[in-house]
């Protein structure tokens, strides 16, 4: 391969976005959804200084992969437009009160990505993918109640939040580790005006999976070992005390079934 040839691999601060149970929605729901999306990333961009109309955008309906060009400072992405984006929903919810609530998702990473025949490649686009799509982060905005949830990687956290270039702190922010898929990985997850101590991500769960009976010790139907927790709650257990004699003929000491 010559150098003409080489993909453009880049280091660039990467972007993804998805809407909240968007499937749930009725037809013309979706085409609200897909609209009001636009428009509070458009906001919060502009609001923001981020020059939205130059990022290398990849659009899936629901939601958004952009790979941002490089002279857009990563600490306004961090931190001046995701409190944008937050006050972008919370006004947008208030101006439509009829329908259900635009809830998203977003995921920030500093990593590795060119252009590509059907998109973009590179392990930068796979991280901040499963971020996104992570339990951890539906579970964080599902159980706050909040209209955003951002996660952000670890590159950003540590280079660009724990160093003090942002308005966001430290403290804000709840660490996760993250298994999506391949990937694993530490991330920390924000979610706006809520303490990040009452986050759960053991909340983001799949239903199969909270209601999955053991076929095993320890494991679910699916073959995955279950945590201790869980396999102490699905074990009945019965402590039986005896003082002197007793006569127990045809009885049962335990649980009959």
């Amino acid at each position: 391969m010559s150098a003409q040839d080489e993909p453009a691999f880049r280091r660039a601060v990467i972007v993804a976005v998805d809407v909240m149970e968007y499937g749930r929605r009725d037809d013309g729901q979706q085409m609200d959804a897909q609209r009001d999306l636009l428009t509070v990333l458009q906001w919060a961009s502009d609001q923001a200084g981020v020059a939205r109309e130059r990022w290398d955008r990849h659009p899936s309906g629901d939601g958004e992969l952009a790979v941002l060009p490089p002279d857009v400072p990563e600490q306004r992405v961090v931190g001046q437009f995701v409190h944008e984006l937050s006050r972008a929903l919370t006004r947008l919810n208030e101006e439509h009160p009829a329908g259900p609530r635009l809830r998203l998702r977003l995921a920030i990473h500093h990593g590795v990505a060119a252009s590509a025949s059907n998109g973009v490649a590179g392990q930068g686009p796979v991280v901040v993918s499963r971020l996104v799509g992570s339990e951890e982060l539906r579970a964080a905005l599902t159980s706050s109640g909040a209209n955003l949830a951002v996660v952000v990687s670890g590159p950003v956290f540590n280079d660009v939040i724990a160093q003090g270039h942002t308005t966001l702190r430290p403290t804000d922010f709840r660490e996760v580790r993250v298994r999506e898929k391949e990937y694993t990985g530490q991330a920390w997850i924000w979610v706006p005006g809520i303490d990040p101590a009452v986050l759960d991500p053991a909340a983001g769960q799949s239903d199969e999976a909270q209601d999955a009976a053991p076929t095993a010790a320890g494991r679910s139907k699916d073959g995955r070992r279950r945590p201790a927790t869980a396999r102490r709650a699905a074990t009945p257990t019965i402590h039986n005390e005896f003082h002197g004699t007793v006569t127990a003929e045809n009885a049962t000491f335990g649980i009959r079934y």
